[in-house]
């Protein structure tokens, strides 16, 4: 996410999405190993890192899997 923001910071917007997307990207795999809906759900919003990388995502209008979707954490 830092880097992304660096790169956006520096007028780099495309490659800011793409590693924004790359960090969608490792949540993803990183939550494959959570079955637990409410488990993973509490991943999602428990971990700073993980909200900061969705709504940054949201703001610019990245398309979020359906797993990553939790409308609080957009609307924040």
């Amino acid at each position: 996410l830092a880097t992304s923001e660096a790169l956006r910071d520096a007028g780099q917007t495309d490659r800011a999405q793409q590693v924004l997307a790359q960090a969608l990207r490792q949540l993803q795999h990183w939550l494959a190993d959570i079955v637990d809906p409410a488990l993973r759900r509490t991943y999602l919003t428990g971990n700073a890192h993980c909200r900061r990388v969705l709504q940054q995502a949201a703001r610019e209008g990245l398309e979020l899997p359906p797993e990553l979707i939790i409308d609080t954490l957009i609307s924040d």
